[in-house]
């Protein structure tokens, strides 16, 4: 329609104002297509993420309390890994045979290159993962697989890195 326009404004047939509203319309009539066509990108985005967090939520987890787990009982707040394997997948191993103990009113510090493990531990202590045998971690003496993991993650306190 603008070529249409501009010859006939060569030919005198229409002015130069009439290329300014012809502008003016199409973009007052571009814009609300713009949003009605964003608007429903953003609606079936949205159904993809519910039908997936829906299929998330719906998964057994596979890590659950123990038959006969107990209440975790903190006395002093002694963390023990003894011996403790862990691997993501079978091509490699994320821990090998750590041990270490945080005694009370020490502090512990997981130092190493990205990917050597060190969240991995946090994530075996409230037992978001299991630990491979025949490691195993304690607090205060009490194996973690025999404690429920909502004891469990209660007595336990994590500030994140900023």
């Amino acid at each position: 329609m603008l070529f249409l326009l501009a010859g006939n404004v060569i030919q005198d047939e229409a002015s130069p104002a009439d290329i300014s509203m012809l502008l003016a319309y199409w973009t007052q009539l571009q814009q609300p297509l713009n949003n009605l066509g964003s608007s429903y990108k953003n609606i079936h985005n949205s159904f993809i993420d519910a039908e997936r967090l829906l299929k998330l939520l719906m998964q057994k987890p596979s890590v659950t309390d123990n038959k006969g787990a107990k209440e975790l009982v903190v006395k002093a707040g002694k963390i023990k890994f003894e011996n403790v394997n862990f691997s993501y997948d079978v091509e490699r191993t994320t821990l090998m045979g750590l041990t270490f103990c945080a005694a009370p009113g020490t502090t512990v510090a997981l130092v190493g290159e990205s990917g050597s493990g060190k969240s991995t531990v946090l994530r075996l202590l409230f037992r978001l993962f299991d630990i491979i045998s025949p490691g195993f971690g304690s607090i205060d003496d009490q194996d973690i697989h025999n404690v429920t993991m909502q004891s469990l993650r209660k007595c336990i306190g994590i500030v994140p890195q900023v």
